[in-house]
């Protein structure tokens, strides 16, 4: 299969993935041995419907200065079935808009049909198999997805929550640093991508809450709520892309920070601390209010986690709000955030119980 008619294949596998890796869940639960790997496979879920978010922001940001109708415009985005994909004048359209890009997209269109294919031989579930299956037609042939109607109730109460919101309805103190391992596996996963923000906010993140039976389920995210219009191009390849680390393990290590504790910054004694003479925020109040704070709870993360346990949380929140990984610039590539993995990541999951 070769054209932008990928595009609409691999829209349509991403829920597919999703869907039967949770059924995976389902059986797998009933094995004893469940709890060693379920905080690894809850985060395949997590990073799968988060890259399937980006996807799309991709695709709308390509889509939206095309010459085509809102019924179009919607059909491309939400039908993977859609033939639109095949018409010339939508292929046009996309190659123009790629411009000199054009290669680069298709080559990473391509490699991402390929990781999704992958993704279908790892899940022993048939009814994958068999839906999949249909992603694998020549191009000349019309792509037809059928799958089974799933049961979507659930989503129809669907709501966005903030990170301080969550601070806020979540008690469990395990539950929240489980949150921040997830926030954490997210941001270093889309570190070197066009699809994270350069300027990262906390209030661009937001996590997905639905109810069913009256009951809240655990929420999906964390997500980054940002246009795609602000997404910007790569402009190098993969190994070469650079991110804005200072500002962004900052950013992580103040929620880390505020996950192990369920406070915010801004209401602690070292904010009001860092404000100026005036009693406002600076560009360093962020930073002062986060380092003082962080030395003060390193006490409290040893006596509620243990020495060691919390000793390494302690150390990885304040790596990220010092930037203490030996760099001599302000940014990281792909390396430096396998880099951070290892120094911060590995701290976090294990902090978080297996449960």
């Amino acid at each position: 299969m070769s054209g932008f008619e990928i595009a609409g294949v691999v829209l349509g596998s991403f829920p597919l993935l999703c869907d039967s890796a949770k059924e995976i869940a389902g059986f797998l639960r009933k094995a004893k041995s469940w709890w060693q790997f379920e905080t690894t496979f809850e985060t395949f879920v997590s990073t799968l419907t988060t890259q399937e978010a980006s996807y799309t922001l991709v695709l709308k940001r390509l889509l939206d200065p095309l010459d085509i109708s809102d019924s179009e415009y919607n059909s491309l985005l939400r039908s993977p079935q859609c033939d639109l994909w095949h018409e010339l004048h939508v292929q046009d359209g996309l190659r123009q808009r790629l411009s000199s890009e054009y290669r680069w997209f298709m080559w990473s269109l391509t490699d991402l049909n390929q990781a999704v294919l992958d993704l279908q031989e790892l899940l022993p579930i048939g009814k994958l198999g068999r839906q999949l299956e249909i992603a694998k037609v020549d191009a000349s042939r019309k792509i037809t997805f059928k799958p089974e109607p799933v049961d979507q109730s659930s989503f129809g109460v669907s709501r966005q929550q903030t990170i301080d919101a969550f601070l806020q309805t979540t008690s469990m103190r395990y539950s929240r640093l489980y949150m921040g391992l997830r926030f954490a596996l997210t941001l270093l996963s889309l570190a070197t991508s066009a699809w994270i923000p350069p300027q990262l906010a906390k209030n661009d993140i937001f996590l997905v809450c639905s109810e069913a039976g009256g009951q809240t389920a655990r929420p999906f995210g964390p997500f980054f709520a940002k246009s795609s219009r602000d997404l910007q191009p790569p402009s190098h390849t993969a190994q070469q892309r650079m991110w804005n680390a200072k500002s962004t393990l900052l950013l992580l290590g103040i929620v880390l920070l505020e996950l192990s504790h369920g406070e915010t910054l801004e209401n602690q004694a070292s904010w009001a601390e860092s404000l100026d003479e005036n009693g406002q925020p600076n560009e360093i109040t962020m930073f002062c209010g986060a380092f003082l704070w962080v030395g003060r709870a390193q006490k409290s993360m040893k006596e509620y986690i243990g020495e060691d346990l919390g000793g390494g949380l302690y150390e990885a929140i304040r790596k990220c709000i010092c930037f203490d990984f030996d760099r001599e610039d302000d940014f990281g590539d792909s390396r430096f955030a396998e880099l951070v993995y290892r120094e911060v990541v590995v701290s976090l999951e294990k902090c978080c119980p297996q449960f």
